[in-house]
């Protein structure tokens, strides 16, 4: 359910030392006129125990973001322009040795698909066992029997029955959700400050994304680890972020506390977002869809991004030709920011969004 009052109305990190600082990032992908700028200028900050969300359809650049800071860009993708800060220490100032020493201590990734990301012809054992040596210091000295123990201790703590047995098998051996638990079991292996989880209930059923949200949330806050969550789902965004950046056409178009962007969407974007979602109470309403396509990425930037599908600034001059910036607007609860010309006129008129089910 997309309740604003099921998270903290105040992130509870505002005060909490950054484990990751985004500034002015650019990546592109190819070369000349007709690369790709799959994420323009972002900037952003988490801090120690915050869940942060990144929204957005399928193409707002949120997996090329998040894909950029631990390195994993895919074939092609590069960062072009922006600094990124783990733990305070800019990755670019660091020698390749010490820049992976200090991304596979202080940054872990759990990703959408566990069956692609685990090795199909290596035991759960074997892979946990590995994640287990490379992230905690003096694993490589212990015991198989110590080994053993840590690997079984770890599945159940993400709460896998019978962890003893699923220890032998290999990933097609498991349901969806066990991958997924096994994924995140490698993640946490070594306590790392912060995890980016790419669309990670994505491929769920409902009672199993929640009961794997449920887990992650109880895992990351006993090792006080922040976390960034990329989603589409703005239904699980409500129910696991403390904060939130909405991305489209690789720009962060508006962001802040969650509970209040979910209550309270002030970009014509967000508040298309969330109108979209479908409700399970109340009286049978017709979804609202967000008319048009987003931008091709390869275009060059000229205004507003959203400016053709805006309801309220399409046709405008002004969104037209001018790019909008990140501008800050006070909320009732901390900062919010909204790249918008008219967000005055956005928020005219329109009721709060109402308490919709996931």
């Amino acid at each position: 359910m997309i309740a604003a009052d099921a998270t903290p109305a105040v992130n509870p990190c505002t005060v909490a030392p950054p484990v990751l600082q985004v500034q002015n990032l650019t990546v592109a992908y190819g070369h000349g006129p007709g690369r790709v700028i799959a994420v323009r200028d972002v900037s952003l900050t988490i801090r120690a125990g915050e869940r942060r969300g990144v929204v957005g359809e399928s193409g707002s650049g949120k997996t090329s973001l998040a894909r950029a800071i631990p390195g994993l860009l895919s074939r092609g993708g590069r960062v072009v322009a922006g600094r990124v800060l783990v733990a305070s220490r800019d990755l670019r100032d660091l020698s390749p040795r010490a820049n992976a020493l200090l991304r596979r201590s202080a940054v872990s990734v759990i990703f959408q698909d566990p069956l692609n990301a685990l090795d199909p012809v290596r035991s759960i054992r074997s892979q946990v066992s590995e994640a287990i040596r490379l992230r905690r210091p003096g694993a490589r000295r212990q015991s198989r029997r110590r080994m053993r123990a840590d690997v079984e201790a770890l599945l159940e703590e993400c709460e896998i029955r019978d962890a003893a047995r699923v220890m032998g098998q290999y990933p097609h051996e498991l349901s969806g959700g066990m991958r997924q638990r096994v994924a995140i079991a490698m993640a946490v292996a070594g306590d790392c400050t912060l995890i980016i989880a790419d669309e990670p209930t994505t491929a769920l059923d409902v009672a199993t994304q929640a009961e794997i949200l449920q887990m992650l949330r109880r895992v990351i806050a006993d090792r006080s680890s922040a976390i960034m969550f990329i989603t589409h789902n703005l239904a699980v965004v409500s129910q696991f972020c403390d904060t939130v950046s909405v991305m489209y056409a690789g720009r962060v178009v508006e962001e802040g506390p969650c509970a209040e962007v979910v209550r309270d969407p002030l970009h014509p974007y967000s508040q298309g977002l969330i109108a979209a979602i479908p409700s399970l109470t109340g009286p049978r309403q017709e979804l609202v869809g967000i008319p048009g396509e987003p931008p091709l990425l390869s275009e060059p930037e000229s205004g507003c991004r959203f400016e053709p599908r805006c309801r309220v600034g399409h046709g405008v001059a002004i969104c037209r030709e001018q790019v909008p910036g990140l501008d800050p607007l006070p909320g009732r609860s901390g900062l919010r920011h909204v790249r918008c010309h008219l967000v005055d006129r956005a928020s005219v008129g329109r009721a709060p969004a109402p308490a919709r089910e996931a």
